[in-house]
């Protein structure tokens, strides 16, 4: 058995911020209700918790709630299940409403991966391994 799959390894930004293109690609597992602290109330309240087939878990804030609702037809979410998703970091600006600037932001977002996009980087990751052995063989 792999223990690290019975880790809590959520999909914050940090975590994202350390993978490959800022971005993870995973199966969904389970969709469940936990009670979590809320870090700006720091009081206790259910949230949706999506968990990968991997361990790492992700609880969508409201906009990626409403993304994956509209992403996958229904907000049913025993539909989502078996479901391939990407969730990445999206660098953007936003306004400071104190002084009226454009600040740089980056925002966690969430996608359906669609097949092409895993073949895609297949093919890229296959494409690099044989540069580099052939780069090692001269």
């Amino acid at each position: 058995m792999n223990m690290g799959r019975h880790l809590r390894r959520y999909l914050n930004y940090d975590t994202l911020r350390a993978m490959p293109g800022e971005m993870y690609e995973g199966r969904i597992a389970a969709v469940t209700e936990q009670h979590l602290r809320n870090r700006y109330t720091t009081h206790r309240q259910l949230e949706p918790v999506i968990a990968f087939d991997d361990g790492y878990l992700l609880v969508p804030n409201l906009t990626q709630r409403v993304a994956l609702c509209e992403a996958f037809g229904t907000p049913e979410t025993e539909n989502w299940i078996g479901e391939q998703l990407t969730v990445f970091l999206l660098r953007t600006e936003r306004l400071n409403k104190r002084t009226g600037q454009l600040v740089p932001s980056v925002e966690k977002r969430v996608r359906l991966t669609r097949p092409e996009d895993v073949r895609e980087r297949q093919f890229m990751q296959a494409e690099e391994k044989h540069l580099s052995e052939s780069l090692s063989e001269s």
